[in-house]
């Protein structure tokens, strides 16, 4: 039988339940770089229980690598950059509920423009392709209707 591959850490057998009868736009999106880069031997869809998922669309044998994917955007912590220190500060100050990496790794997710408008000196930006992307990754737009109190500080301190 096909197993489905939830895109975080689980796993799980298709529920009997059928498809959501309007997948989520990104689907096409996602589908569209898996048969790319990874052929047809898995397919993107979306089970309304567990959202997006690789289903196998063919037998493997134990231990075979399926796909091999590499990071869309890589985060390494830059102590020197002004926007970083910043981040710290605003840890300090107790106005970050996760750790600096966190926000740090959302920053670097920023095309240069928005990057550039910035109080301090750029850090490392994305093109608006990878942003979009990445963004496909984030949670649902009803999840993030308004900013956490977290990112209104460092918005206030970096784009004043």
């Amino acid at each position: 039988g096909q197993t489905a591959i939830n895109f975080g850490i689980h796993t799980c057998k298709p529920p009997s339940v059928p498809m959501a009868d309007a997948e989520p736009p990104e689907i096409s999106v996602v589908q569209e770089h898996v048969a790319t880069y990874h052929g047809s031997a898995v397919e993107v869809a979306f089970l309304p229980d567990k959202g997006r998922v690789l289903l196998a669309a063919e037998s493997f044998e134990p231990g075979e690598r399926i796909l091999l994917e590499y990071p869309l955007v890589e985060a390494a912590v830059d102590q020197g950059a002004a926007a970083y220190k910043t981040l710290q500060k605003l840890k300090e100050e107790g106005r970050l509920e996760f750790a600096p990496l966190f926000y740090w790794a959302a920053l670097c997710t920023l095309t240069a423009p928005e990057v550039s408008a910035a109080s301090c000196p750029p850090w490392p930006a994305v093109p608006e392709t990878t942003q979009g992307h990445a963004l496909l990754l984030h949670a649902p737009p009803e999840a993030c209707a308004e900013p956490s109190a977290s990112t209104r500080a460092i918005v206030d301190a970096l784009w004043p």
